[in-house]
């Protein structure tokens, strides 16, 4: 997420930025002919950056800019899952469970403008923060019963309510005049718990060419009075549509998503208070639209 440096929210946000990789290997094993079982291992490399504007008026230091860069985090969480096989209506019934990763995160803060050194009261200094990346459990349902059609469906369920809060705590450093700790937040989030659900299709035109849409809703987990710039999310609705095409070994497939976020507007009456901390600036107000495409294309050859 990308504002301006002279937006009314700067004391909230500039910049931020999250980058999550997970590694999975899992293992399973046909227990009978109709039904599979699965456990695997999940490790992820997680990186992350913000930027912000404060200002700390009780000690003379007007509003100046901290960036975070460099944090790292590696957390490990499993999965487990079972697969029945309807072999009767064609039909397939998955349940998939993955734990919770507590990325803790390590990096480093550098200060500019008058708080800045050498002249200003802030040294950089060391920077930490955690956040839970929820469980997660997806129950879905593919059927084949419709000739040339194939319909999935699945409802997953995500325990955001793991996220109490995303702390800022800045080290305390010998070289600063003015300890980093003065800008520490507790981050307080109070997400909730909330559900994805989807819908698809699969047409088999002729025997190679393949037609697809589909539909999800996904809930946002952040209530009214801690939503905020740095995270602007709610509730989206996406439409996705797709074909594929194989000859031989070779297949091109091609999606094309297209989502629409609920227009959220926040005020003074909605916002928790201690959001922002002690950045010594205003809450953001206002009104936030997102949209979001995506456009994949993929090519597979089979050796």
């Amino acid at each position: 997420m990308d504002w301006p440096d002279n937006w009314q929210g700067r004391f909230d946000t500039t910049n931020a930025r999250l980058r999550v990789t997970v590694y999975n290997p899992t293992v399973a094993y046909q227990v009978t002919p109709g039904f599979s079982v699965a456990a695997g291992i999940r490790i992820a490399d997680a990186g992350a950056e913000f930027e912000q504007k404060f200002a700390v008026p009780a000690l003379g230091i007007p509003e100046s800019k901290v960036r975070v860069h460099d944090l790292e985090a590696h957390p490990i969480g499993w999965n487990v899952g079972l697969l029945y096989h309807l072999k009767e209506i064609s039909t397939s019934v998955g349940l998939q469970f993955r734990s919770e990763l507590q990325a803790k995160f390590n990096g480093d803060a550098d200060f500019t403008g008058p708080a800045a050194p050498p002249t200003g009261p802030f040294a950089n200094t060391g920077f930490h923060t955690s956040i839970k990346f929820p469980p997660q459990l997806i129950l879905g349902v593919s059927t084949k019963a419709i000739p040339r059609w194939t319909i999935n469906a699945d409802i997953e369920w995500e325990g955001w309510k793991t996220v109490g809060s995303i702390p800022k705590d800045f080290e305390t450093t010998a070289g600063s005049m003015v300890p980093q700790s003065n800008l520490n937040q507790r981050g307080l989030r109070n997400w909730k718990n909330s559900y994805v659900f989807r819908l698809g299709a699969e047409y088999a035109a002729t025997d190679r060419l393949a037609l697809r849409g589909g539909f999800f809703y996904d809930q946002t987990p952040i209530p009214d009075n801690t939503f905020d710039p740095t995270i602007p999310n709610a509730d989206l609705y996406a439409l996705t549509g797709g074909a594929g095409y194989r000859w031989g070994a070779t297949s091109v497939d091609i999606a094309y998503l297209l989502g629409f976020y609920e227009k959220r507007a926040i005020n003074a009456s909605s916002i928790d208070p201690t959001l922002t901390g002690a950045t010594g600036g205003p809450q953001a107000f206002g009104s936030f639209s997102t949209m979001a495409q995506v456009l994949v294309l993929s090519v597979t050859h089979r050796f």
